[in-house]
C-alpha cells in the first residue's frame, strides 16, 4: 500500500471534499476557508471563489469539472481552463454543474447567459445563440458527431441542431433520443392540443396528442403512439404504419436490441404487454418491461387483485413474468429489475406486507432485511453482493457470504476484476476503512470513491483524508491470499 500526500491543510481552511477522475490524474480538493472556497487541483493551482458547485464528470470517470461564482459572475473549470464570466449556468438539481460530455469523452458543452442573451458553450466555443434558457440540458448524439440544444427565441420554442434552428412551436418535448444517423427526435406543440413528431427530416401529424416515441434498436425505425383528433384510441406506428390501436399506453417501451415491448390498457381498465408476436394475459395492472443488454431476457410484474385484501390499501398480489413466463411466487410489492452484464442473471427486492425486504437472485431468496441499499453484479456477471441492514447493524452479502457487521457501510460495493471478491468502504468504531472479505485494506478519516477504483490489474486507487491531510491511496489487494483458486466459493446452505 501506497500513501501520496496530495495537500496538507493550514490551520484556517477545512476540507470539505475530494473528487478525482477514475484514473486519479485529474482531481480537486475543495477546501473551506473564512467566507471563500478554494479549490486546488492536480496542478496545485488554487483558484477562490465565493460558492462552487460540486463537479459533474462523463459517465466513464475520465474527464470532470465543475462550476463556480467569482462577485457576480460565474465560471466553468475544465482540466485547469476557466470559461467566464456569465450571468448564469444552469446547475443540475441546483447542485452539480450543469456541464455534460459527450459518450466518447471527446466532447464537452454547457448553457450560459449573458447580458440578457442565452448561448451553448461547446469545447470552449460559444455557440446556438438564443432569447432565453429551457429547461432541457444539451444532448449530445452517441458517437459525439452532433449534438442540440432547446431554446427560446423570441418567445418560442425551437430545437437547435449543430447550430441550426429548426421550426418555431409554442413548447418542445425532446425524448433525448438519436437514431444511428444521428436524426434528433422530440413532439413540438404549436398549442396545447395540436402536436407534431418531429425526426430529422421527418414530420408526423398533426396529432391531439404524442404518448411515447422511440428508435428500435436495429437503426433508422421510429416506433410512436399517438391519439388523433376526435379519437380515444392511441394508434400505435412504426414509421408510417399502423400496429395497433389501444385504449392507452401505461408505459413508455425502451430496449437495447430486440423486439420493443409495451404496456398497453385494454377494454375494463386491464392491461397486457404487446411484444412482437407475443400478447400477455389481461392483468389488473403491469409494470414496465425490462430488458437485458442482448434483447433476449425480459421480465415484467404483473398484478392481480387480491378478493380477501380489496378494501385495503394493497389489494395485489404481484408476480414476477420471466420471458413471458409467470413464475408462482406472489409477493406484496417488487422494485426494479436488473440484469447482469451478459443478461445471464438477474436481481430485484421485494418486500412483505410487514415492510420487510428480500433480495431474490435468480431462482434464490436472501432476507429478511430491514433495509437493502445497494446490489450489483461484477462485470462478468459471476459473482453477486449487496449491502443491507438489519436490527441495526449493516452488513454486505458477497456470493452469499454475509460479512460481519459494521456501524456504517458506504453505499459503493466494487468487484476485483479478474478474481473473486469485492471491497467496501465501512464504518468501524470511528474510522472509516476499506474492507475487503472483512479484513480490513487502510484505515481513514474519509474516503473518497466516486468511480470504479480498480484498474486493469486490480490495483484499488482512491482518496483518503487523515486529520488535516489529502492523500492518494494505492492498495495491491492480495486476492491471492483470500482465495488461491479462479473458482467462486458456494454460499452455505
Amino acid at each position: 500500500m501506497s500513501l501520496e500526500p496530495l495537500y496538507v491543510a493550514k490551520d484556517n481552511e477545512t476540507i470539505r471534499w475530494v473528487v478525482g477522475s477514475q484514473s486519479e490524474q485529474e482531481y480537486l480538493v475543495v477546501l473551506g476557508r473564512r467566507k471563500k472556497t478554494v479549490v486546488i487541483d492536480q496542478s496545485g493551482k488554487r483558484r477562490e471563489w465565493d460558492a462552487v458547485w460540486y463537479p459533474s464528470g462523463e459517465t466513464k470517470g475520465l474527464r470532470m469539472g465543475y462550476s463556480a461564482i467569482r462577485g457576480h459572475e460565474v465560471y466553468v473549470v475544465i482540466e485547469g481552463m476557466e470559461y467566464g464570466g456569465y450571468d448564469y449556468v444552469p446547475q443540475i438539481r441546483d447542485l452539480t454543474t450543469g456541464l455534460f460530455f459527450s459518450a466518447d469523452a471527446k466532447h464537452w458543452m454547457f448553457r450560459a447567459t449573458r447580458d440578457d442573451e442565452a448561448f451553448a458553450v461547446l469545447d470552449g466555443q460559444e455557440v446556438a445563440r438564443h432569447s432565453s434558457l429551457t429547461l432541457y440540458p444539451p444532448f449530445f448524439c452517441p458517437d459525439g458527431s452532433s449534438w442540440a440544444i432547446v431554446g427560446l427565441v423570441d418567445r418560442q420554442a425551437r430545437v437547435i441542431l449543430n447550430d441550426l434552428a429548426g421550426p418555431r412551436f409554442s413548447a418542445v418535448w425532446p425524448f433525448a433520443e438519436w437514431s444511428d444517423s444521428c436524426q434528433f427526435s422530440y413532439i413540438g406543440y404549436e398549442s396545447d392540443s395540436l402536436a407534431w413528431l418531429i425526426a430529422g427530416m421527418r414530420r408526423w401529424g398533426p396529432f391531439a396528442a404524442v404518448k411515447f416515441a422511440h428508435y428500435l434498436p436495429s437503426g433508422n425505425d421510429l416506433m410512436y403512439g399517438a391519439r388523433y383528433f376526435n379519437e380515444d384510441a392511441i394508434s400505435v406506428f412504426l414509421n408510417d404504419s399502423l400496429l395497433g390501436r389501444y385504449e392507452d399506453i401505461a408505459a413508455a417501451p425502451s430496449a437495447f436490441e430486440g423486439p420493443i415491448s409495451l404496456t398497453v390498457r385494454i377494454a375494463n381498465g386491464r392491461y397486457q404487454i404487446v411484444r412482437d408476436t407475443f400478447v400477455s394475459p389481461p392483468y389488473d395492472s403491469l409494470s414496465q418491461v425490462t430488458t437485458d443488454r442482448s434483447g433476449k431476457r425480459w421480465v415484467y410484474a404483473a398484478y392481480t387483485r387480491n378478493k380477501k385484501r380489496r378494501k385495503t390499501l394493497h389489494p395485489f398480489d404481484i408476480q414476477v413474468a420471466l420471458n413471458g413466463v409467470l413464475q408462482p411466487t406472489r409477493y406484496w410489492s417488487v422494485g426494479e429489475f436488473f440484469f447482469s452484464k451478459d443478461g445471464s442473471r438477474l436481481q430485484f427486492l421485494v418486500t412483505d406486507d410487514k415492510g420487510e425486504c428480500r433480495v431474490v437472485i435468480d431462482s434464490t431468496t436472501y432476507g429478511p432485511y430491514d433495509t437493502v441499499t445497494t446490489m450489483a453484479f461484477s462485470e462478468d456477471s459471476r459473482q453477486f453482493g449487496f449491502i443491507y441492514e438489519k436490527d441495526g447493524e449493516h452488513r454486505v452479502n458477497v456470493n452469499g457470504f454475509p460479512s460481519k457487521p459494521y456501524r456504517r457501510l458506504e453505499p459503493l460495493l466494487h468487484f476485483h476484476p479478474r478474481r473473486p471478491g469485492a471491497i467496501w468502504f465501512a464504518a468501524d468504531q470511528n474510522d472509516i476503512a476499506a474492507v475487503t472479505d472483512d479484513s480490513i485494506l487502510v484505515r481513514m478519516d474519509k474516503l473518497y470513491c466516486f468511480w470504479a477504483p480498480f484498474d486493469s490489474t486490480g490495483t484499488l486507487h482512491f482518496f483518503g483524508q487523515r486529520a488535516d491531510t489529502v492523500y492518494r491511496v494505492t492498495v495491491a489487494v492480495p486476492w491471492d491470499a483470500i482465495d488461491s483458486t479462479d473458482t467462486l466459493r458456494k454460499p452455505p446452505q
